[in-house]
Parts: structure tokens; sequence; C-alpha cells
């Protein structure tokens, strides 16, 4: 499975949680880290992190490997 195919299950996982403004910019040219980037947005810190789930659950039920997902740690203010 190719980078760009990987990059349509993660917008249809987005989008099957109701992500907002999912916009894919193609790296290939510009990155030796990623190929693509996928943002979006969404209402409430719970609804990211549902998103943020069902794009692990696709992209694994797809047999790719996910290393590491960003930004998934809850952080504590004020410490």
């Amino acid at each position: 499975m190719d980078s760009k195919e990987i990059s349509e299950i993660v917008v249809r996982a987005a989008d099957s949680k109701r992500a907002h403004d999912i916009v894919v910019l193609d790296m290939e040219k510009v990155s030796l880290m990623a190929d693509y980037f996928v943002i979006a947005d969404a209402n409430s810190n719970r609804q990211v992190k549902a998103i943020a789930d069902e794009i692990v659950d696709q992209v694994q039920a797809s047999d790719v490997h996910v290393y590491s997902v960003s930004g998934k740690r809850k952080r504590l203010t004020g410490f």
C-alpha cells in the first residue's frame, strides 16, 4: 500500500467521525519526513480523540503499522 492510499484511508476515517476542514498536503517534493500531512479540525478534545482513535483503527485494519501518534497524551497544565 502506498502513502497516497494511506492518506485516503486517513481522510475517510476522519470524515466518518465528523472532522471539519480536512486538508491533505502533498509533501513528497518538499519533505523527507512525510509524503502527506492530513490536517483536520474538531469541535472538542473528545472529538479529536475519537478522530485520532478511528484513524489508527482504520489504518491498522489495512495492515499498516502505526509507529506513533503525536499529541495523543493529555498534557497537564500549570506544571
